[in-house]
């Protein structure tokens, strides 16, 4: 028998009449091990590992796909047809990325008696590119779902925390002819998290756009205690935040673009901080642990009315956007240590001053105007190298 190693295009449905690359001739008991290492000598790429037992004999009909990442963060595939047994088989692709991504491909249940006599004629099932914005059923987050809607070349979800408003939200964009889809996800629910990142990484295998812009804000006149105001919002714009990023990080695939989705008010807190906290804030070894204690030294010395002899000035949502912004700096220089080659990039962002229902009626700009610098974070183009672990707005890179 022979594996036909053929090569096409990602974005090409099909492989009726790829160009052949070459041959490799294995013997009918031949295993997985052998095939996966004489791949190898031929198509000379990183490439993704069969979950079978490794010297179990191939039956049926096997498709084994290979991503190959070219410098330039474009993607191309690879395909290993095993012709046998006609046996019905599942296959699970991981790809060697930041932490685990898979893809299932399930292969035809039965092949006529003269299958290997007849011409071959395989369809590949394509991974759709997807891009996810949190917090997305109003606002800004409405804004660059419509956005994304126009100009991303893949499925967009809007998600909320209210399955209700966010279909609602989902048939208004459809008035307009657009067709986003809708995945309820409540950040501040663990649970949520985890079934929305099972979800994307069962039907896409991963995520190639990440927008974290779910927040909340206290409004000046309100009344609840100080300390009270820096827990609800430190748990939502900076904790629960970073557990989304926990969770779906190493779903993003090569080429991926993450957004955290902060403000200048987080840029303008850091200054009014202690001259010792500026320095962590601003340092390249402050850590993700270190950070979430610092955060929640705030809140307890808030809870407290301490935080002021503390070093901390008085905004809870200033210092869960400090707090964010630090995040992604940190998140952004582990991407480039443990995943250089797959060209990701994560940005902090101020959309501006927007009216919506957090920010008031007076604010300067509409959403869709502050849509843009978080939909130019979400769309550079492939291959550009920066911006990365910066804090963006008005599309220019701030000093931090």
């Amino acid at each position: 028998m022979s594996i036909v190693l053929v090569k096409c295009c990602l974005w090409s449905p099909h492989i009726n009449s790829p160009s052949i690359r070459t041959t490799i001739s294995l013997s009918a008991e031949a295993s997985f091990a052998v095939l996966i290492e004489k791949s190898r000598r031929v198509y000379r790429s990183k490439m993704a590992a069969v979950f079978l037992a490794p010297e179990q004999p191939m039956r049926g009909l096997l498709l084994y796909y290979v991503y190959d990442v070219q410098e330039d963060t474009s993607f191309q595939t690879s395909c290993i047809s095993c012709l046998l047994l006609p046996l019905p088989v599942e296959l699970y692709l991981t790809l060697d990325a930041f932490s685990f991504q898979s893809a299932i491909f399930t292969a035809p249940c039965s092949l006529s008696s003269n299958f290997f006599s007849k011409q071959k004629s395989l369809t590949t099932v394509m991974s759709t590119k997807v891009a996810i914005v949190t917090g997305s059923n109003k606002g800004i987050g409405f804004a660059i779902v419509r956005s994304l809607c126009k100009q991303f070349q893949g499925d967009v979800y809007l998600t909320s925390r209210d399955v209700g408003r966010g279909q609602a939200a989902v048939e208004s964009l459809a008035s307009e002819g657009l067709k986003p889809l809708f995945h309820q996800l409540d950040i501040n629910d663990l649970n949520s998290i985890k079934t929305a990142a099972a979800f994307f990484k069962q039907k896409y295998g991963g995520v190639d756009i990440l927008i974290n812009n779910a927040g909340i804000a206290f409004k000046v006149a309100d009344t609840a205690p100080f300390g009270t105001q820096a827990e609800v919002t430190l748990m939502t714009n900076f904790f629960a935040t970073k557990d989304m990023l926990t969770h779906f990080m190493p779903l993003i695939k090569a080429g991926g673009r993450v957004v955290n989705v902060s403000s200048f008010v987080g840029s303008r807190t850091l200054n009014q901080c202690s001259p010792e906290l500026q320095q962590r804030f601003r340092s390249d070894d402050i850590t993700e642990d270190e950070l979430a204690v610092l955060m929640q030294r705030f809140v307890d010395t808030a809870k407290k009315g301490e935080h002021k002899q503390d070093g901390w000035p008085d905004t809870a949502y200033g210092v869960s956007k400090t707090g964010l912004t630090t995040l992604s700096m940190i998140l952004a220089r582990r991407l480039s240590k443990e995943r250089p080659n797959d060209g990701i990039l994560l940005n902090a962002c101020c959309p501006g001053w927007v009216r919506t229902d957090m920010a008031g009626p007076k604010a300067p700009k509409s959403p869709d105007e502050g849509a843009v610098t978080p939909v130019y974070l979400a769309l550079l183009p492939a291959g550009t190298a920066e911006p990365h672990g910066r804090f963006v707005s008005e599309k220019e890179v701030q000093p931090w």
